[in-house]
């Protein structure tokens, strides 16, 4: 529908948001020592994670993410990074 003007749930229409003064980039800057990724990951690994910290009445999903990654791969961070 050419020239139709489409109205989204919040009953603004495209024409009402004004991004003038906006900015690109991440809404959070990451601590000192976190690098902000986009990685895509299995459904089953990532409901596992979330699972565990359901299980054990709150956390960080990601946290147990980075916690794991080196002890998954233990021996290949032992070489490169010398823990």
């Amino acid at each position: 529908m050419p020239g139709a003007q489409r109205h989204y749930a919040n009953g603004l229409s495209k024409k009402e948001y004004d991004f003038t003064k906006a900015k690109r980039g991440p809404v959070v800057t990451p601590p000192p020592g976190k690098t902000r990724v986009t990685i895509r990951l299995d459904k089953d690994v990532l409901d596992w994670f979330h699972n565990q910290v359901d299980e054990s009445g709150g956390g960080n999903y990601q946290k147990l993410i980075n916690d794991a990654l080196p002890h998954a791969g233990a021996k290949r961070w032992n070489r490169q990074f010398g823990g």
